[in-house]
């Protein structure tokens, strides 16, 4: 039991390590460095701007979705243990606007002189 409450008690701390890294044009993923000491911890992420929480998982990443190519985000990543408050660390990042290349190769010269024998 006191054992438990001691855990229970520990404010954990994060490294400055965080990183936001495009996935498409409207989503990105955040990774950072695990929370220490070492122990089960919630991450909540936050819209910077609104303070909206966006985002909450065990894991050291999560997608975000909904963006906009071209623009700068920041956010902020939260950790928890349990109702405990830990630091917090700011990943931010611009969305690249990807292009889109088609190519498209042409048959029609080859069909057309093929079939009239000058291929």
């Amino acid at each position: 039991m006191w054992k438990d409450a001691v855990a229970d008690a520990i404010v954990p701390q994060m490294s400055d390590n965080c990183s936001l890294s495009q996935r498409s044009p409207t989503s990105a993923t955040l990774s950072w460095s695990a929370a220490t000491p070492a122990g089960f911890y919630t991450y909540k992420i936050y819209n910077y701007e609104t303070d909206d929480v966006i985002a909450s998982t065990d894991t050291h990443s999560a997608d975000v979705t909904g963006l906009v190519g071209g623009a700068s985000y920041t956010f902020t990543v939260t950790v928890f243990n349990g109702d405990i408050e830990g630091n917090s660390v700011t990943c931010s990042g611009v969305t690249g606007e990807w292009d889109i290349t088609v190519i498209l190769i042409s048959y029609v010269y080859c069909v057309e002189h093929f079939e009239s024998d000058e291929f």
